[in-house]
């Protein structure tokens, strides 16, 4: 018997359970982000949206539990073009521990005139690369 034939084929349609896990997905309430964290939600994880907008937060929340009504979906203001507030936020979470954090935040700048972070770095190099490491 071959090893395909003994494991479930991946289907997009029915994820695997993700019960008991925990994972943090940055801009999680727009977009590609609040996709996934949506998709997430509805294996049985536990889903935490780290956005620096709690009222777009509090929405994305609202609306993944339309759709998945047991979602276990919470909510961390995190700024990460401000890499002085990330140890806070991680202190904010109050978990023991993440299983994965999906790296979704980023900011776009198009023709902008420069624009720094308060640690004096490029808006979108700040946010997009030394916030997320």
């Amino acid at each position: 018997m071959s090893f395909a034939s003994q494991s479930r084929l991946w289907d997009v349609h029915r994820l695997p359970s993700a019960e008991g896990r925990i994972f943090l997905v940055t801009g999680g309430n727009a977009g590609i982000g609040y996709f996934v964290a949506e998709q997430l939600a509805a294996t049985g994880a536990v889903v935490v949206l780290g956005s620096r907008d709690a009222a777009k937060a509090d929405a994305a929340m609202a609306a993944i539990r339309s759709r998945v009504p047991d979602a276990h979906v919470r909510q961390l203001q995190l700024d990460l073009a401000d890499l002085s507030s990330l140890t806070a936020a991680v202190d904010r979470l109050g978990l023991d521990h993440l299983d994965a954090v999906i790296h979704n935040a980023e900011v776009a700048l198009d023709d902008p005139p420069r624009r720094e972070t308060g640690d004096g770095h490029d808006l979108m190099f700040g946010t997009n690369h030394l916030g997320l490491r």
